[in-house]
């Protein structure tokens, strides 16, 4: 490699020449050969370096320092700059990529499409899982219903089984727990109540049991307790302690003495009757009557057991849990149960009840 303005030799690697100072141009296959081991070369003091076969002396060198610089200055006046040094061309850029606009009216089409259709399918779904659940409720209504009417045939052929047989409808209807169990010897504790003694009768307790009293000649007077009753089997120990007639009022309005509902009747002689009295009239229509079969016990202070039993329209009368009979009527559903005496052809009537229960019917 020669300098380009002396000719010099020049070794690999100097950036300027050793003998006049010209800054060396490097070509291009210079650097396309550019080897980073040839870099290692001796270091080259360039300010006290001579032409071979000159002595270096002192006077020699600034001589050649002195003739350096000015050469340089020259060079760096006279000489434009090496190409190497230029800015390198620009090249081209590569074209940015833009993604094509959206056409959203295609959009816009595509919902409208789409949207109708899941419309449809979700009307159908609906439909089909209405369908289904109606379906179902139906089969599910005619299950109960098929269920609630083998329970009612079989609760109805069970009713009228008993019903053809008032036997086994007394067994039944007094087995379970009473809903009243009162013994009608303790005021505190009984649902019946005192009253006052009159001339038209009282109730009172006494000697261990709640007597009913009708004074007068003709005439009945019925204590009643709390609460109304429509099916029901009621049981109560009845003694005639004097007089003609006690019983059992029911379904009735007799706490406020008008007179309707209706009673049975058992005389102390074996005569029983079961009647209906009018609101507005207060007349007596005789619904069955009869003689007591022979479990009764006839006359004065004897204990007997009465059972009335009132289902529907029928009234089934048994006394010491013997049946009597049925007597039948709808025209009073609902109403109070009382205790009674009655007075025919005596001077008054005493009658005293002990045990007094009741079983509410379906």
């Amino acid at each position: 490699m020669r300098c380009t303005l002396c000719q010099t030799m020049l070794p690999p690697g100097v950036v300027a020449c050793v003998q006049c100072g010209t800054p060396v141009v490097v070509e291009a296959d210079a650097f396309s050969s550019y080897d980073p081991e040839e870099e290692k070369v001796a270091y080259i003091d360039y300010a006290s370096a001579v032409a071979p076969g000159v002595i270096a002396t002192s006077s020699t060198v600034d001589a050649l320092s002195r003739e350096r610089s000015s050469a340089g200055s020259d060079a760096s006046t006279n000489y434009p700059s090496p190409s190497v040094y230029e800015v390198p061309p620009s090249f081209p850029q590569a074209p940015q990529f833009h993604p094509p606009p959206q056409d959203h009216s295609t959009h816009t089409r595509l919902f409208w499409i789409v949207l109708p259709m899941l419309v449809v399918v979700l009307i159908a779904g609906s439909t089909v899982m209405i369908y289904a659940l109606s379906r179902y409720q139906a089969e599910k209504q005619q299950e109960q219903l098929a269920t609630a009417t083998s329970s009612a045939l079989t609760y109805l052929n069970a009713t009228a089984r008993v019903a053809n047989d008032p036997q086994a409808l007394y067994t039944q209807a007094t087995s379970g727990v009473p809903m009243i169990n009162d013994p009608l010897t303790n005021p505190a504790i009984s649902s019946w109540n005192a009253t006052l003694q009159s001339d038209t009768g009282y109730c009172d307790f006494a000697d261990g049991a709640y007597h009913v009293v009708a004074p007068q000649a003709n005439d009945v007077f019925p204590c009643s307790r709390p609460g109304t009753f429509s099916n029901f089997a009621f049981q109560v120990q009845m003694r005639i302690i004097k007089g003609d007639t006690g019983g059992i009022y029911f379904r009735s309005d007799a706490h406020n003495h008008k007179g309707y509902g209706y009673r049975a009747v058992i005389e102390q002689t074996g005569i029983y009757l079961i009647s209906m009295f009018s609101d507005e009239t207060r007349h007596a229509q005789v619904l069955v009557a009869g003689h007591l079969p022979s479990t009764f016990k006839t006359g004065l202070n004897q204990t007997n057991l009465v059972t009335l039993i009132a289902l529907g329209k029928s009234f089934y009368l048994y006394v010491n849990k013997q049946i009597v009979t049925i007597a039948h009527d709808s025209t009073y559903n609902i109403g109070l149960i009382a205790l009674m005496a009655g007075s025919v052809d005596s001077d008054g009537t005493d009658v005293a009840f002990n045990a007094a229960q009741l079983w509410e019917l379906q």
